[in-house]
């Protein structure tokens, strides 16, 4: 079968170089074609916009994307994000093809509600299988759009492997926080204050907006993904402080950081509930908790030998089942069930 795969980040100039783990799966009888979006479009920069939501010119690019695609003689569908998966399906609906749209990383940033969602039903409503990243999400997302749980299969979220280049900062440490989205920044900053502990931040500034930064609190914005590795190396720790709401988010900090086997401290929340073992690879804290911040960051920040442990837990779990090894085997298995 000749599958097109879509993402809102595929360009003209970047495609030959986005690796996926359809390289990973070697059977002829399957092949996969890279549809970039228009070439006068540009690609998203989730890092520094401003709002969650998509515009009505990145919509826009969407909807000629799959148009692109569904315009050319593919056997079937599989994309990245969950705009694409909605246009394909609205293009499936009221057109007279009937291929198969697979949407791997099925995930919404934002509750949808009235027009919105009854029309993402219309098109997520074709969709033959979704593969969400968190196991709560199957019943969430079967109940807005009014889709059988059994279309939805929960498989953790994928990272290749990634080169480890730098220490510990052991002169000056600092503890590290990285993300946007429905982060807790207020209990962080509190809880650092408290320690005073050298901290540094790394978001768009939307995300720590209306908060008093504490003078030992750095906030960086604007870096490259290279670069929020490099400070992820070099961190004592990473820190991850979620709110707790009905959608789950943080989980790519997360599982960046268990790749390259730094230790981890997180908010039990859903997103990292499915990905983080207490005490094991990674440290949970209760939602909106100072007293509890406090008490995991000195337990790890004190003591090299706990730090150890949990970052080496932490590489060998991301290796067996975040790795793109794991997460090809199962792209291929749900693929092979449409020859």
């Amino acid at each position: 079968m000749d599958w097109a795969l879509l993402a809102t980040y595929y360009t003209q100039d970047n495609i030959k170089n986005e690796k996926w783990i359809d390289e990973c799966i070697q059977d002829p009888v399957h092949t996969f074609t890279k549809v970039p979006i228009p070439e006068n479009a540009n690609p998203n920069d989730w890092h520094n916009r401003n709002s969650r939501g998509s515009s009505s010119s990145e919509w826009s690019t969407y909807w000629r994307q799959t148009g692109n695609a569904w315009n050319e003689n593919y056997d079937g569908y599989i994309t990245l994000f969950p705009q694409l998966p909605m246009l394909l399906g609205l293009r499936k609906k009221f057109g007279t093809k009937k291929k198969p749209i697979i949407s791997w990383c099925f995930n919404l940033g934002e509750t949808l509600s009235g027009p919105k969602r009854q029309l993402a039903k219309l098109g997520l409503g074709q969709v033959d299988k979704f593969i969400v990243h968190t196991r709560r999400e199957i019943q969430i997302y079967s109940d807005w759009f009014a889709i059988p749980e059994d279309q939805f299969e929960f498989f953790p979220m994928q990272r290749g492997k990634i080169e480890v280049t730098e220490t510990e900062n052991t002169e000056e440490p600092f503890l590290l926080s990285m993300g946007s989205a429905l982060r807790d920044y207020k209990t962080l900053f509190e809880a650092v204050k408290t320690l005073n502990i050298n901290t540094k931040i790394v978001a768009a500034p939307r995300a720590v907006e209306g908060l008093k930064i504490p003078e030992n609190v750095e906030v960086i914005s604007g870096i490259t993904l290279d670069d929020c590795r490099i400070l992820s190396q070099q961190a004592r720790m990473n820190v991850i402080p979620m709110v707790d709401r009905e959608l789950p988010a943080g989980i790519v900090t997360i599982i960046e950081a268990m790749r390259i086997g730094r230790p981890i401290i997180v908010t039990k929340c859903l997103g990292s509930e499915d990905y983080i073992i207490d005490n094991e690879t990674g440290l949970f804290v209760e939602p909106y908790s100072v007293e509890s911040m406090v008490e995991a960051i000195s337990s790890l920040w004190n003591d090299a030998e706990k730090r150890d442990r949990i970052s080496n837990a932490a590489a060998m779990y991301s290796e067996k089942h975040i790795s793109d090894r794991a997460a090809s085997a199962k792209l291929k298995s749900i693929i092979d069930q449409y020859l």
